[in-house]
């Protein structure tokens, strides 16, 4: 169906006294509260809007992937409704047993042409039950054809958005949406329809602050995808499960690009930020949980970036890291191997692959750092650590150090030799 058919039925639904369900149902319009009655329309009047809260970054993906999903087309229709059903399963499932005994309690919100602003995982539902209408004995569901719904007055994409906005994350309910989702609205609202910081808090009830955490938190994701190469940019699934990982990286680099921290012990520049940058996006790729890379970047002077010595042993020991992905397969070599897998899946497999090769060496060297960082902390403490030196040297099997006896460890022993004997002589 097309943009001037939904009108036109939109248009005898508004003039049909017979399909009001209730009036008086208030909604925030153009900076006023107003009152409308909410009719009941048929669902095949209707199309999802297919860059729903819920979905966002999952069809922003698949369209990088496959091109532009158009909601008016069947196959499309049934991507967005399986995007909708999977984004929460479980309050799914709840929901879907509540209107089939209770019908839809909640009233939606469409635009004149019929594009569902709110509701879209209730009209869903409503579709789904319909479809398979004749699986439900116990009761009859005939109104599941219908979605109740307020109709709007014509009004630009704009003040669209705006009230997209407010009923999507200015509610309760907004903790249901996908993490990502308020940082890629955000972006929008402030890159393409020209909204302030101001406007976007009052549209999201949070403060402006928060507003401007999450814009510069989404210009690290971009930077990140655009880091992992230009088949991720736009491929927003890439970021799910790595909210925290994100924020701990913009805390870092607001801390250290002021240049004001006083924490550090050296005068690092910008390219040493870029550095910390870049090696950070190596741990949020392996899926590293956030709270275990802070060590490195942590604003007090308990952090490897605080430390020079210890930052740039860290870095030095980060290189095998980067000689890992200069050996990675490309995205057209998985392409290749893999006919067949859509994109967002090969990129999937690269980073499960990479981040495989690299596990081991990340934690041993967080691992590593941790404890010179450790060490420095009781460096008043000589007594504890000469203690723990000597644990940790009895604590090494002798067979095994046979086996993997070399030079360098020769080198390390001969270096713990020397620097004992030299406390001992002086202290003597």
């Amino acid at each position: 169906m097309t943009q001037e058919e939904r009108k036109k039925i939109l248009t005898a639904v508004k003039n049909d006294k017979d399909s009001v369900t209730r009036t008086g149902h208030p909604v925030q319009f153009k900076g006023e509260k107003k009152l409308f009655d909410v009719h009941r329309i048929s669902l095949d009047a209707l199309i999802y809007n297919k860059y729903n809260g819920r979905i966002a970054a999952r069809a922003r993906s698949h369209e990088k992937s496959h091109g532009p999903i158009n909601p008016e087309k069947l196959e499309d229709k049934k991507l967005i409704e399986k995007f909708l059903w999977e984004s929460k399963k479980d309050k799914n499932k709840a929901t879907r047993e509540s209107l089939i005994r209770e019908q839809q309690n909640r009233a939606g919100i469409v635009t004149n042409d019929g594009i569902i602003i709110d509701g879209n995982r209730r009209a869903m539902l409503l579709s789904d039950i319909y479809d398979k209408r004749e699986d439900i004995r116990d009761h009859n569901v005939d109104f599941a054809q219908y979605f109740e719904a307020v109709i709007l007055p014509a009004a630009d994409p704009r003040e669209i958005n705006k009230l997209e906005t407010e009923f999507q994350m200015g509610e309760d309910e907004k903790v249901d949406y996908d993490a990502i989702a308020k940082y890629l609205q955000c972006k929008k609202l402030k890159e393409e329809y020209d909204f302030t910081e101001n406007d976007i808090a009052e549209m999201m009830r949070e403060d402006t602050s928060k507003i401007k955490e999450w814009l510069s938190t989404m210009k690290l994701m971009d930077e990140y995808l655009e880091y992992l190469g230009d088949d991720y940019v736009g491929i927003y699934t890439r970021l799910e499960k790595r909210e925290d990982q994100f924020l701990t990286v913009n805390t870092a680099m607001r801390n250290f690009k002021s240049m004001r921290t006083g924490a550090t012990d050296w005068d690092y520049d910008e390219n040493d930020v870029q550095d910390l940058k870049f090696v950070l996006f190596d741990y949020i790729r392996a899926t590293y949980e956030g709270k275990e890379f802070r060590v490195i970047s942590r604003k007090s002077d308990d952090s490897f970036f605080c430390h020079e010595d210890i930052w740039e042993g860290f870095k030095e020991s980060h290189k095998r890291v980067r000689e890992t992905s200069e050996k990675e397969k490309t995205v057209d070599d998985y392409k290749a191997d893999n006919p067949g897998m859509d994109l967002e899946g090969l990129l999937e497999k690269r980073d499960n692959d990479w981040g495989s090769d690299v596990k081991n060496t990340l934690k041993n060297s967080i691992n590593h750092h941790s404890d010179l960082l450790a060490n420095l902390r009781s460096a008043s403490k000589p007594q504890d650590l000469i203690e723990k030196a000597l644990s940790a040297i009895e604590s090494v099997d002798f067979n095994a150090l046979q086996e993997v006896y070399n030079d360098s460890i020769r080198s390390s022993l001969k270096k713990i030799q020397s620097k004992c004997y030299k406390y001992i002589k002086e202290l003597d």
